[in-house]
């Protein structure tokens, strides 16, 4: 590793008196979309921290409201094929 120093502190940071294990947020996203401000997606959201090693969360969103899954199906499409052998 390249900076020493963070390589030493790393493995002695600790979070003192660390008891939350699930965290929750209800997120609104809005913006700019076709010239008006409108609330694109409602989300929510949790948090966990990973046990081994409390410095890292694992975030998962997920939707919460019929719009805004479907919204994130129209993102999602399947992957292009690609040229060549397979």
């Amino acid at each position: 590793m390249k900076y020493q120093e963070f390589r030493k502190l790393w493995a002695i940071v600790e979070p003192s008196g660390y008891e939350k294990f699930l965290s929750y947020e209800y997120k609104k996203i809005s913006g700019v979309y076709e010239g008006k401000k409108r609330t694109l997606v409602l989300l929510h959201m949790f948090g966990v921290s990973i046990l081994s090693d409390p410095r890292f969360d694992l975030i998962f969103y997920t939707p919460a409201d019929r719009e805004t899954d479907e919204h994130c199906h129209r993102l999602m499409k399947p992957p292009k094929k690609q040229s060549g052998y397979s």
